[in-house]
């Protein structure tokens, strides 16, 4: 009887009884041919001299890697292209540095940003800026909501601006429009298998402010504060946390580990 069920509902989705197949509708990719994303001249100087120690330590590697935008973003990319489309988004970036290795860490950053003498790269570097300076903020905020990843925090406020990167770096891709932040960061986000949290707190986000203790309300708040802090650093830090609601200077939740018992117990990658 199942069988028959079975053939019954086979026939009905042919036509003149004639089977016919359904093509599934790719999403077009438009960032594989883009060159990797530079990082700046500091973090690329103490990655490598991190990577040629006998002994590397992964916390520090991945902190450094957490420092900069374009060397977190560009982790993240080179992983999803090694999971060839699994779409694991874990978005741990220590885990991304323990796959890559030495040898894999020095192919993936080869590119820096260069000095500030053009405006499009004194912009990328204020959004480099910017971008430490809310995945900061952020996190000090997170750290007083227990339902609230710090971890995630920062990571989001790291990359909240990249849907204006392409467009900063000078990249040509046809048939994106580089000037639409919004579907520029959907499509990074797509193409690279960023975390999917990072989705509602992309720049620029539509609709009200979000309210509440959630992650995008935290995002939008740090960026407010970052830009404030970036465009002339005279808001007294009264003032910020005033606009907090909270004082940001406190003992934080989840305190880092000691510096000096971490360089005891060096990870060694491969």
């Amino acid at each position: 009887m199942l069988a028959n069920s079975t053939r019954d509902l086979s026939r009905s989705t042919t036509t003149c009884g004639r089977p016919f197949l359904l093509h599934r509708s790719t999403a077009q990719r438009y960032f594989d041919a883009q060159p990797p994303l530079p990082v700046l001249p500091a973090t690329k100087l103490q990655l490598d001299l991190l990577v040629s120690a006998p002994a590397c330590d992964l916390q520090l590697l991945t902190e450094v890697v957490l420092s900069d935008v374009g060397a977190t973003l560009q982790i993240l990319r080179t992983s999803a292209q090694l999971r060839a489309g699994s779409d694991r988004r874990s978005g741990r970036l220590d885990d991304c540095v323990l796959h890559l290795g030495r040898s894999g860490l020095r192919r993936t950053f080869t590119l820096t940003l260069p000095p500030p003498q053009e405006p499009r790269v004194r912009a990328a570097r204020q959004l480099w800026q910017r971008g430490q300076l809310t995945a900061s903020l952020a996190r000090i905020m997170a750290g007083r909501f227990a339902r609230i990843s710090p971890e995630q925090a920062h990571l989001a406020g790291l990359l909240h601006e990249i849907g204006r990167l392409p467009a900063l770096l000078g990249w040509r891709v046809p048939g994106l429009d580089l000037g639409d932040a919004a579907a520029v960061g959907r499509a990074l986000l797509r193409e690279w298998q960023l975390p999917a949290y990072l989705a509602p707190t992309l720049l620029p986000a539509r609709g009200p402010k979000p309210a509440g203790a959630s992650l995008p309300a935290i995002l939008a708040t740090a960026w407010e504060l970052a830009n404030i802090i970036d465009s002339d650093g005279k808001k007294p830090w009264a003032e910020l946390e005033r606009i907090v609601g909270s004082p940001l200077i406190s003992k934080p939740a989840n305190p880092p580990s000691n510096p000096a018992v971490r360089a005891q117990h060096p990870f060694l990658v491969p």
